[in-house]
């Protein structure tokens, strides 16, 4: 194990990492680093449940367990654990075999005043978008390297005493936040799809069962609870046509079926499969396979006496 424990502040800062909040500027105080910690280590007032007004990034390589408002929690490997100000939480009684790596700072203005904003909040104002996560991140184990080689970085700048150290350390940080950023994105963006792609599904089967039906846009996407537009949207990416389209296909196919297996005439057929009007039924069966739907029957029974004859 191999930690950096901050002696004394810095009194000049980069101003990479530098954020504005309230009329405002903060900027990152590392408290101290840790490298594969793998036991307990610092005040023994940190063996419980307590809080304060830090951020704790803790990547761990090792799974483990801790506590967080209350709750008990299993990290697992290539987990990376956010703890923001204010939340009370217990990193060390429920560690159990775990081994872990962290970089423990505040947001503090030049007077020593912390920002005690939740770290998504915090990464909200660094991007001017909403980011939008949870207390544990389950890395891949590519970004996992790429934060512990952050940290080890950030470590090591913290330990040598020189000019730009701590603008390297900045940039270190700014890399992690990058990290964490981009995982967020892609999960929410995969969520998101999974999301899309079952508002398809549910579309799909309420037009399924009422194909027959007037069916409006604004009744699916009411269903949905989405816009008109992005519902076609959604669905042509999921079946590559449109609600609409889809509905007719399905009435059209029904057709088929009913002028191959009963002696209905088409203009029950039409008004069966949900068109009022049989010239536009009529217009659309030809435009579809090219025969009209008397064609259609007529060639169908003629094949079925040919094979009849045959046998």
């Amino acid at each position: 194990m191999f930690r950096y424990v901050q002696i004394k502040k810095e009194h000049t800062w980069p101003q990479v990492l530098c954020i504005a909040y309230n009329q405002k500027a903060y900027s990152p105080m590392i408290l101290h680093t840790a490298i594969n910690q793998d036991r307990p280590f610092g005040e023994k007032s940190t063996f419980k449940e307590h809080s304060h007004d830090l951020y704790h990034l803790n990547l761990y390589t090792k799974p483990g367990g801790y506590t967080l408002d209350g709750k008990y929690f299993e990290a697992a490997e290539d987990s990376l654990v956010i703890v923001s100000p204010g939340q009370r939480h217990d990193l060390v009684t429920h560690r159990g075999d775990g081994v872990y790596s962290e970089i423990t700072f505040s947001l503090e203005s030049r007077t020593g005043e912390p920002l005690t904003l939740p770290f998504n909040k915090v990464l909200s104002i660094y991007t001017g978008v909403d980011v939008e996560m949870g207390h544990q991140l389950q890395l891949s184990k590519e970004v996992s390297k790429a934060v512990y080689m952050s940290i080890v970085d950030i470590t090591d700048y913290l330990e040598t005493v020189r000019p730009l150290s701590m603008f390297y350390v900045q940039i270190r940080m700014a890399k992690i936040f990058e990290s964490i950023i981009t995982h967020s994105a892609t999960c929410f963006e995969a969520e998101q799809k999974v999301n899309c792609d079952q508002r398809a599904v549910n579309v799909k089967e309420y037009i399924e069962k009422h194909y027959n039906e007037q069916i409006t846009t604004e009744q699916l996407a009411k269903q949905c609870c989405v816009s008109k537009g992005y519902l076609f949207r959604i669905f042509k990416e999921v079946y590559g046509v449109t609600p609409v389209s889809y509905q007719q296909a399905l009435r059209l196919q029904a057709a088929q079926v009913l002028l191959r297996s009963t002696d209905l005439n088409c203009n029950e057929i039409s008004h069966r499969v949900g068109y009022g009007n049989v010239y536009f039924f009529h217009r659309l069966f030809k435009k579809k396979f090219a025969v009209t739907p008397k064609q259609y029957r007529n060639r169908i029974r003629t094949d079925m006496n040919k094979n009849k004859t045959a046998m």
